[in-house]
């Protein structure tokens, strides 16, 4: 083993073990440096080899052959401490009107499916949903649940812009203050009738106050500010949201209608948006609202919760998610290509079209099909979603009834767009770094698709029957490069893997059945997931050839037993000639 010694002129030192002995010999250790390295010039085997992108199904086959293998871990968060200000993870704080103190809630689901209240992280972007536990809707759990009111989101509290609130304020007193002691100089002038000038000069020195305490309102003070109403949207009977008919700057508590046994305008999403100046703290504060009218059939109810920061100075701010390479948590992202006229006919890629993620369902288990309600799909993380798809024959064919079956499966799945009904295979891409633009397509890979096979359909004593395939795994597949100290995830390539095609037959019979109007409605259960796979190349190392020591003598070796001719030597004849008489007398007498 050798380290690099900069005080010693040797370049390599040899690291020996010395022992300890009483004797009076000397130890001599001695390194001649010959397999010593000076200087290191195979600077690759400390970068990642560049692997090629990923163009067709048997090459990414080939990648996730070798190297797949996942796992499920649950995100582990730590717990946050006061500070005089804000820091990332901090929980931000709010006062209540009646002095009280606590924290901006971001309902979440802990270890169940229903809304603990958790708080939001400062500087973190979050989007969180949970289930709010009724069974029965009527005119006093309509109005006076809390969680259903939009007011209850911001009204009746401020949000604290830094938590040196709390070291300013003592119980309601500013903390008491001294000031420092100071030197006043006064100059007095020599009276004006008298013909020498002269000048006093007193200097005297004030002693030191203190700042009587004074009473503060915790709540109105600078370092705390109100929410202000964003925008107020309404989700219609398909599940579309348009805009509500509210009076501007107002959003209406959830009334009872008894006629029809509907409770209006129930919050179900709710975002955040804040506006921060780093650690100076909170600037301004939003809320955007989604509202429903609900009734007893869309019990439980299902809640979303966004949380968003943006700095002071943020103009025209684009979210990436790594630069160059991907960050693990931030979004995969994904995006539509086609032809844009206002860009000289060239390509681009439209991120706003379309979106990596996966199905979510309701609080009744249904699948929640529109763009609002689906998983983001973040980098490095795995997860698993399903939920229930309901169809009933009514007046169908048994073949339209599976064929309109898978289409309506592949939509829950796959996700929706304007863009992607247009080009369904083709036209969906992915970005392989995290700051890939969208101007250059060539930094964006294709999704694959692996489909199951074709859907056949078929009929039996026990009902229609249909193969389908119920499921679809996304897997992705990613490399590092660069150095190792620092390395860059980059995105190779993006499989659609559908489940293989089973039977699935309409019996109606059993739990799976729900009683409808005319019809009977059959629920059958999808299921989708997302996998990374790591295919970095290991680092490869080359060893090159062993050293040749080539041994060389000066010229002058053999003086005086030679004489110089030139650039040779030769030996003396007569000197010759006593070496050889030498050797024959040594071996006579000693051999």
């Amino acid at each position: 083993m050798f380290a690099f010694d900069s005080v010693d002129d040797r370049l390599c030192v040899q690291e020996e073990i010395l022992l300890l002995e009483n004797a009076p010999f000397p130890k001599n250790y001695t390194q001649d440096g010959l397999f010593c390295i000076y200087f290191d010039n195979y600077n690759k085997r400390n970068y990642y080899n560049i692997p090629s992108l990923i163009t067709d199904t048997t090459t990414f086959e080939n990648y996730v052959n070798k190297y797949a293998g996942y796992t499920y871990a649950t995100e582990q968060t730590g717990q946050s401490t006061i500070n005089n200000f804000y820091k990332v993870g901090d929980p931000v704080y709010i006062v209540y009107q009646s002095l009280a103190t606590g924290f901006l809630g971001l309902p979440s689901s802990l270890t169940s499916t229903g809304c603990s209240n958790s708080p939001v992280a400062y500087l973190k972007d979050e989007t969180s949903s949970c289930v709010r536990q009724f069974t029965t809707l009527n005119q006093t759990t309509c109005e006076s649940t809390t969680s259903f009111s939009a007011p209850s989101y911001y009204t009746g509290f401020r949000v604290v812009t830094t938590p040196y609130l709390f070291t300013y304020i003592v119980n309601g007193t500013v903390i008491t203050t001294t000031t420092q002691s100071t030197t006043v100089t006064t100059t007095t002038p020599s009276p004006p009738d008298t013909n020498i000038t002269t000048t006093v000069t007193i200097v005297t020195t004030e002693p030191p106050t203190t700042v009587a305490p004074f009473e503060i309102d915790l709540y109105n003070n600078t370092y705390t500010i109100d929410i202000g109403l964003s925008t107020v949207q309404c989700r219609d009977s398909t599940g579309n949201n348009i805009t509500c008919n509210f009076p501007t700057g107002s959003v209406p508590a959830p009334t009872y209608n008894t006629s029809t046994a509907t409770c209006q305008n129930v919050v179900t999403q709710v975002e955040y948006e804040i506006t921060h100046d780093g650690t100076n703290g909170i600037s301004t504060a939003d809320v955007k609202f989604v509202l429903q009218d609900i009734t007893t059939s869309n019990l439980p109810l299902s809640q979303t919760f966004t949380s968003k920061f943006t700095g002071v100075n943020d103009v025209n701010v684009t979210e990436r998610s790594g630069n160059p390479g991907y960050i693990v948590g931030k979004p995969v992202r994904a995006g539509i290509r086609y032809i844009n006229e206002s860009f000289g006919n060239r390509m681009i890629i439209v991120e706003n079209g379309y979106d990596l993620s996966l199905v979510k369902s309701s609080a009744t288990g249904t699948c929640l099909t529109d763009a609002g309600n689906r998983v983001q799909v973040n980098f490095g993380q795995e997860m698993r979603s399903g939920c229930l798809i309901r169809f009933n024959l009514d007046t169908v064919t048994v073949a339209e009834y599976c064929n309109a079956m898978q289409q309506a499966i592949n939509i829950a799945l796959e996700g929706s767009s304007d863009y992607v009904n247009v080009e369904p295979i083709k036209n969906r891409y992915v970005a392989t770094f995290g700051n890939s633009e969208p101007e250059q397509t060539g930094d964006w890979v294709p999704i694959l698709q692996f489909p199951a096979g074709t859907t056949t359909s078929s009929q039996s004593l026990d009902g229609p029957s249909c193969q389908l395939s119920m499921g679809m795994h996304i897997q992705i597949v990613y490399s590092n490069l660069g150095s190792k100290a620092n390395p860059q995830a980059k995105i190779l390539g993006v499989g659609f893997i559908y489940d293989q095609l089973q039977t699935i037959t309409y019996t109606c019979s059993g739990s799976t059945c729900q009683p409808g109007n005319a019809n009977v409605d059959q629920s059958f259960e999808i299921s989708q997931s997302v996998s990374f796979v790591d295919v970095s190349a290991p680092a490869t190392g080359a060893v090159g050839d062993a050293p040749i020591f080539i041994a060389k003598v000066p010229n002058d070796f053999f003086y005086p037993f030679g004489t110089g001719a030139g650039s040779s030597i030769r030996l003396a004849t007569p000197y010759l000639f006593c070496i050889a008489l030498f050797t024959v007398i040594v071996n006579t007498l000693f051999v």
